[in-house]
């Protein structure tokens, strides 16, 4: 059965809160809520007057508005149905839909996007559903005074309502799809008045649709590296023998990208599959077919591919000064925790991921995570004897680190920040200790197999955050967001 509009509301609330007028839910099997409100913390809190338990699915942030999708399946529904939203200083609007279908519903895909600057349009992001059907939800927050005003919506979305930005409430509209085939997505929203804004699209995919019976068994995954730059093998495990499990994988988005699965396998009962992959950072999941009904997704593994499509590099210091700048970014690339974080195999292969100057038009790329090694302006060599230098003063080291993708999808602001930040110290913390227990002890440069000795490393600056702004286009860059910090080595001089 595929999934029918039961009913559906909007309101607009005050500065703490907002509650729905109220409506007929019975027969609905899901209930979906659009928030749109202004970026208090800790974010609005969720209720019906059936106490029902809500799930928080999607969130977009702007500096000024939050965008927000919860979800209920297998509901308590009925008669004269009110929906809440609580915050503090949320200035929170609601848009509520039920939906009546299939009796589990699971999310499939999702995207979303914002803008500071004001605009009058906006799309999510284009995401492709993996089975068809899919019930698409598409949300938009505003919030300048009037906004959204006189909004529309493309790509065959219906639009469900809006409310425009008041002086006690965000502006909203929500609208949805029931799509056919399953094909990529991007629908838009386009208004008459500017403002910030951000949006969010969600779609759902029944977990049984046609036959009849129970369901098969949710399959496990698991994913290995084949080390060898072919990709990588997808192992299902706790299913039926009779199903057929399709492996979906996405590329890891660099900082707020959207994730966009695809079939890369499909793979007979509880056995293992190829997964043809370049090198990189993968998301992967599963779902089981069987007699025409369909599984809940397996759990969702995160695995990088490694090998041969890895270039090796190598550094041809110049002059004396360069050999001791070689010799840290070797040493650096030496660490067996940097060669993990990278999925590197050995300190050839990592080394690529160390850059000798810190190139802000970026045309040597702009892969990360990365490391940037320059002098220092106190650095210098003092000549002690011929051919013989001592190093004085010290080098800067700059991590260009993306936060992991699971605390990306965190939402309480404040708590992912936070996330955010130990994050990046427990990652590069293990590399710092390798390189002090590296150096002097084994070659740290590439010509003369001249020793680094490290004094100190100190913390200069960071880690900050930071939401690269690039040139479309440019040199074939796409913009990141990732965690930056710098760090001195002293030497021993």
């Amino acid at each position: 059965m595929g999934f029918a509009l039961v009913a559906h509301t909007k309101a607009q609330g005050t500065a703490n809160g907002v509650t729905s007028g109220a409506i007929n839910t019975t027969g609905a099997t899901l209930l979906a809520i659009f928030l749109a409100s202004y970026e208090g913390d800790p974010p609005p809190e969720i209720s019906d007057d059936f106490n029902n338990e809500w799930s928080q699915i999607q969130i977009v942030f702007e500096t000024n508005i939050r965008a927000s999708w919860y979800f209920c399946p297998d509901p308590v529904v009925g008669p004269n149905h009110t929906f809440t939203a609580n915050g503090t200083s949320s200035f929170p609007a609601i848009g509520v839909s039920a939906w009546s279908g299939p009796q589990v519903a699971v999310v499939d895909a999702a995207s979303g996007s914002s803008s500071a600057p004001f605009l009058t349009s906006a799309q999510p992001g284009s995401v492709t559903p993996t089975v068809a059907g899919d019930l698409c939800l598409f949300g938009l927050g505003c919030g300048n005074a009037g906004s959204p005003s006189a909004p529309s919506v493309d790509s065959g979305f219906t639009l469900l309502g809006s409310v425009a930005d008041t002086a006690s409430s965000a502006g909203l509209a929500h609208a949805y799809l029931v799509q056919g085939a399953a094909a990529a997505i991007n629908p838009k929203f386009t208004w008459t008045n500017s403002s910030d804004e951000a949006c969010a699209l969600i779609c759902f995919k029944a977990v049984s649709s046609g036959g009849s019976g129970t369901p098969p068994p949710q399959p496990a995954l698991a994913v290995t590296d084949k080390g060898d730059g072919t990709g990588a093998t997808a192992t299902i495990s706790g299913g039926d023998a009779g199903a057929v499990n399709t492996v979906l994988v996405a590329p890891l988005p660099s900082g707020t990208g959207n994730v966009a699965f695809a079939q890369k396998a499909s793979v007979n009962g509880n056995s293992s599959g190829a997964l043809a992959l370049t090198p990189g950072s993968y998301l992967a999941k599963a779902y089981a077919t069987e007699n025409g009904l369909t599984s809940l997704d397996s759990n969702e593994v995160l695995f990088r591919t490694t090998g041969g499509g890895l270039s090796t590099r190598t550094v041809v210091p110049s002059g004396h000064e360069g050999i001791f700048i070689a010799g840290v970014a070797y040493l650096i690339a030496s660490s067996a925790n940097f060669q993990s974080l990278v999925g590197a195999p050995d300190a050839a292969h990592a080394l690529p991921f160390v850059k000798l100057e810190a190139d802000d038009t970026e045309e040597s790329g702009s892969t990360r995570p990365r490391v940037i090694v320059t002098p220092s302006p106190q650095f210098a060599l003092r000549k002690v004897a011929l051919q013989k230098f001592r190093p004085q003063g010290g080098v800067y080291v700059s991590f260009e680190l993306p936060p992991t993708a699971s605390i990306l999808s965190e939402g309480n602001r404040e708590d992912r920040l936070w996330d955010e930040t130990l994050d990046f110290y427990n990652k590069v913390d293990p590399i710092l200790l390798d390189c002090m227990n590296l150096q002097g002890t084994s070659p740290g440069g590439i010509a003369g197999l001249s020793q680094v000795a490290i004094h100190q490393i100190q913390l200069l600056d960071g880690p900050t955050a930071v939401n690269e702004v690039r040139e479309e286009g440019h040199a074939g860059e796409v913009a990141q967001y990732f965690y930056g910090a710098t760090y001195l080595f002293e030497f021993n001089g």
